[in-house]
């Protein structure tokens, strides 16, 4: 007796429902159509039966990875269509992503630059007041370059990587008294003196370039002593005799001096002047 209970138990528990549910009934087509370069995918939802159209999100989906679109895929947008019976319509369902370019390089400065004044400006406009530039000690940093950027890659629907274009570079335009730091990304004195702009490049002065500058160099085993005058910004000095004889005692000159050398000074120079004052025997 209790051997027929427990067949019979045991019977109804691995009692298996063998009847195969209705598949459900597949009244509509996805299509998918990939247009521009890749970069567009719309979809569209055949069907004659809108009212009853047993499409789901899964289907559009599906159809979607079978084509493989796999990115800027709109998903609100699939179940718009669900919810909004937006059949035997071309929607747009996924947007590829545009490679964005690099910005530029950049030259940003350090410290305020302005355009030195020059004596031919000053001869143009005189009595304009005289820029000097900013001061600057030995390896400071006047200007930085910010490098280009790479930009951002951009993709198709399909995943594929679009590459983008880099920034330009921007190159220093250097004057005299600066050098590059060893990255070549700073540009920075070369010498203590002042920073400013000259004919559109950043250049280091000595700190009292605007003044008149006189060097008296010897040559040829000492037997000559040049002259060399260097214009400054301010009004031309007197060269006379007295001038003359103050420079000679400075440098030490004693034989072979050319009394007269100071009248062959033009008296408006715009340049520099090299002249041989002293020759000896």
């Amino acid at each position: 007796m209790k051997k027929e209970f427990l067949k019979k138990q045991q019977e109804s528990v691995f009692q298996i429902d063998t009847e195969t549910p209705p598949r459900r009934a597949r009244n509509f087509r996805v299509e998918v159509i990939v247009t521009k370069n890749d970069m567009i995918a719309a979809v569209v939802v055949r069907t004659e039966n809108t009212e009853q159209c047993s499409v789901s999100e899964f289907d559009i989906l599906s159809r979607l990875y079978a084509s493989g679109v796999r990115v800027g895929i709109d998903y609100d947008l699939i179940a718009n269509i669900i919810s909004g019976r937006r059949y035997n319509e071309e929607i747009p369902i996924a947007l590829g992503v545009t490679p964005v370019r690099g910005g530029d390089a950049r030259i940003e400065p350090r410290v305020h630059l302005e355009e030195f004044t020059t004596a031919e400006l000053l001869r143009q406009f005189p009595g304009q007041v005289i820029r000097r530039g900013v001061p600057v000690d030995l390896d400071e940093v006047i200007a930085e370059k910010i490098p280009a950027e790479p930009g951002r890659a951009g993709y198709t629907v399909r995943g594929r990587m679009l590459k983008p274009e880099p920034g330009s570079d921007v190159p220093f335009e250097l004057g005299d008294g600066v050098r590059l730091s060893e990255d070549g990304l700073r540009l920075v004195a070369a010498m203590p003196g002042m920073a400013g702009v000259e004919k559109g490049r950043i250049a280091v002065k000595d700190a009292e370039y605007e003044a008149w500058k006189y060097d008296v160099k010897l040559r040829k085993g000492n037997m000559e002593a040049v002259l060399t005058i260097q214009p400054g910004l301010t009004a031309q000095p007197e060269h006379n005799e007295d001038w003359f004889r103050d420079l000679v005692e400075e440098h030490g000159l004693k034989f072979g001096v050319e009394r007269d050398s100071w009248r062959m000074i033009p008296p408006r120079l715009r340049s520099a002047e090299v002249r041989v004052i002293a020759r000896g025997e």
